[in-house]
């Protein structure tokens, strides 16, 4: 079959835009692309089916189904059938590509579900940027193309690593109507060799990344650690100081049953244990979050809701280390090398292990009993498969299984243990027998827990 025209035009417009220096999604989406719409696609689609193909609108419809599919798995606690999914949906593209000669055209384009969330951005574009420095990635030019930003200061720390463009909505969703195999999804990342579910693809990054002794993706820029403390300054807080930064998921939507919210009133004592040692708490969140009680050097941003989004990422990237819950901060954390305690830990069986991360898992109990499942007996139930609701098996009965959050004490333990810069794998008995575990499970490399808590509970 000769090459369509629409293709070497696209791939023309790539080579002039790197020649006048021009940003090359720019040329693309308001240009050459929009030519995929034209005469020389509606041929090849006519070529195509006549030939016994798929119609475009059967591939489209094929990998909505696997996206919703893989989506609603995963809301249940079916992990593996939510890799399933995700991969035949990232086959499905791969073969409409192949099928509407896309596959000639060198790019793939990260839209709004890459950006639309600040930990999406981080493991979206961190994940990517890692293996195509690892040369594990996929030979492509990847174009960020979106008009939905969580944080738009975050994203443009990766304007060294990716062509990005936020555009309007509409523009956005016409070029995917155009060009959508182009497209890629939070779900899964084209490696050289396949498709890989994105917990898979982000445990290859971060093991490669550490074998290499690599240093952080990203670096906190000059301006903002200047700005962030000139900020705070009236609050107190100097550039001699040090602070730690805490989130904790409280969605009033999904409600406290489900695994990845956490009460904040828990963390108090963990608190008290920073600013005793002389540090301060930085803590994000959102005007819809339950407020702290006030106290000296904690800085509560969920009550300036008005806030330069810079100041999220100072708080991000320039902490002494990040207490987290199952919720994207920890990630961008994650990607300026900062070591995280990740708490109330959900999907413990298949995170990913990321460098410099303690975590401490969410157990269940019994609601009426209060009997705490052991650490053994939780990954047996199939909760660490699970960081949303509880299924049916669990939670109902006589006497239901509701998620347990972690407690005041092993909240302050473990901040404790970071704050004495326990941030590696402890290579003790215990520590290799929750390894074993979560290997069973799946888990293509865990994070190590808190030895505190790993006491308490195995």
């Amino acid at each position: 079959m000769t090459k369509p025209s629409y293709l070497n035009r696209a791939k023309a417009a790539l080579q002039r835009a790197r020649y006048l220096g021009i940003k090359p999604s720019v040329a693309i989406a308001r240009n050459e692309l929009h030519l995929l719409g034209g005469r020389a696609r509606t041929q090849l689609h006519s070529d195509h089916v006549r030939n016994g193909g798929l119609t475009e609108f059967q591939l489209i419809i094929n990998r909505d189904e696997q996206v919703s599919k893989a989506g609603q798995a995963y809301s249940e606690g079916r992990y593996a059938a939510s890799v399933e999914h995700s991969i035949a949906a990232a086959e499905t593209t791969a073969d409409a590509r192949r099928q509407l000669g896309m596959d000639q055209l060198p790019i793939r384009i990260c839209g709004t579900s890459i950006t639309s969330a600040i930990g999406h951005i981080a493991v979206g574009l961190g994940t990517r940027a890692k293996l195509q420095a690892l040369g594990l990635a996929e030979p492509v030019q990847t174009l960020v193309i979106t008009s939905r930003v969580a944080n738009i200061h975050y994203l443009s720390y990766f304007e060294e690593l990716f062509t990005i463009d936020q555009v309007s909505w509409s523009i956005e969703q016409d070029l995917y109507q155009r060009i959508w195999p182009l497209f890629t999804d939070i779900n899964w990342i084209d490696t050289d060799e396949r498709p890989m579910a994105l917990y898979e693809a982000m445990a290859l990054a971060e093991e490669g990344w550490e074998s290499q002794a690599r240093g952080p993706l990203l670096a906190l820029s000059d301006l903002d650690r200047e700005r962030g403390f000139n900020y705070f300054a009236e609050l107190g807080m100097t550039p001699a100081d040090w602070f730690v930064t805490l989130h904790v998921r409280s969605d009033p939507k999904s409600g406290q049953e489900y695994g990845r919210n956490a009460n904040v009133h828990d963390y108090a004592q963990a608190i008290d244990a920073i600013t005793a040692q002389g540090g301060w708490v930085i803590r994000l969140g959102s005007a819809d979050m339950p407020a702290l009680a006030a106290r000296p050097h904690l800085i509560d941003l969920s009550l300036d809701p008005h806030r330069p989004n810079w100041v999220d990422v100072f708080a991000i990237g320039g902490c002494k280390f990040f207490i987290g819950t199952t919720s994207g901060p920890h990630a961008a954390a994650s990607s300026f090398g900062r070591p995280v305690l990740l708490t109330n830990a959900t999907g413990i069986g298949f995170s990913p292990y990321m460098h410099h991360t303690r975590v401490i898992p969410k157990l269940l109990r019994r609601q009426g009993s209060g009997q705490v499942m052991s650490i053994p007996e939780f990954a047996q139930s199939g909760a660490a498969l699970v960081d949303g609701h509880l299924p049916a098996d669990l939670s109902h009965g006589s006497d239901p299984w509701v998620w347990r959050d972690n407690s005041p004490v092993e909240l302050r333990e473990a901040t404790q243990e970071m704050l004495n810069g326990e941030f590696e794998h402890p290579s003790d008995e215990q520590q290799r027998a929750y390894q074993q575990l979560m290997l069973q499970l799946g888990s293509l490399a865990a994070s190590a827990p808190s030895p505190f808590f790993l006491r308490q509970h195995q």
